[in-house]
């Protein structure tokens, strides 16, 4: 094991502050949400077959919000580049949000967007012309046990 360490002290204490503090708030109040956290507070009790310290769930989330962060920022970077060379579509993507923000009044929920029927054409052609997972840089260096994947199964699936 190295001493290696990606963040400073302070920043470590944020994340860690942050993702114990949730967790203990959800614990607290019985907040379930279907989201990684919820999965990671699972594999944590046990519920997922692993037990995992509070080092290695802290870790898995901080993997993922520095993932999410960077494959979002990517893709908003390429859908500008893409609509600056496609201004009849930035037209009409702009038409689609204005009548949006007129049937919501002007409110943007998670609701509305999953009706914006043209906002999710260009986005799954975006991640069509540049998806943002071309490589995979991990490798698993140990065999893992994931049960029987169901009824009829003979053996594990390792």
């Amino acid at each position: 094991m190295t001493k290696f360490t990606l963040f400073s002290e302070e920043t470590s204490g944020f994340f860690k502050e942050l993702i114990m503090g949730t967790m203990k708030d959800r614990e607290m109040r019985k907040i379930i949400r279907p989201d990684m956290i919820h999965l990671l507070m699972e594999a944590k009790k046990g519920g997922l077959i692993a037990v995992w310290t509070d080092d290695d769930i802290i870790a898995q989330a901080v993997l993922f919000f520095v993932a999410g962060f960077e494959t979002v920022s990517s893709a908003m970077t390429f859908l500008l580049h893409e609509l600056a060379l496609n201004p009849e579509v930035q037209d009409k993507l702009v038409e689609e949000i204005k009548e949006n923000k007129e049937r919501n009044n002007g409110k943007f929920d998670y609701n509305s967007i999953q009706n914006m029927v043209y906002l999710d054409m260009v986005v799954s052609e975006l991640l069509r012309l540049w998806p943002p997972g071309v490589s995979m840089d991990r490798i698993c260096v140990q065999d893992y046990n994931l049960g029987k994947p169901n009824d009829k199964a003979k053996r594990d699936f390792t």
